[in-house]
């Protein structure tokens, strides 16, 4: 019999935001692209650590998106918010 290895799940936003820039970069985006969508998961996952938040992706809820979205709404414009949202 062949013995199978079951890896753990990685579902970690981190974690997971450095293989979403791996298939970035797979895909040919502009180095720019790249960098503003690693910024948004960065600025997300910063947002959700200091306020005890769940960073597994399983336990986010729209709550907590909608709490990221209207923090950045207090504190950036409107589209730069639009953008991270995306």
């Amino acid at each position: 019999m062949q013995s199978t290895t079951t890896l753990p799940a990685v579902t970690e936003i981190g974690t997971l935001a450095i293989s979403w820039q791996r298939h970035l970069r797979a895909a040919n985006l502009s180095p720019k692209t790249i960098s503003n969508y690693m910024e948004a998961a960065r600025q997300f996952e910063r947002f959700l650590v200091e306020r005890g938040m769940p960073t597994t992706v399983g336990s986010i809820t729209r709550e907590h998106v909608e709490s990221f979205i209207e923090e950045l709404l207090d504190t950036i414009s409107a589209s730069t918010a639009a953008t991270r949202y995306r």
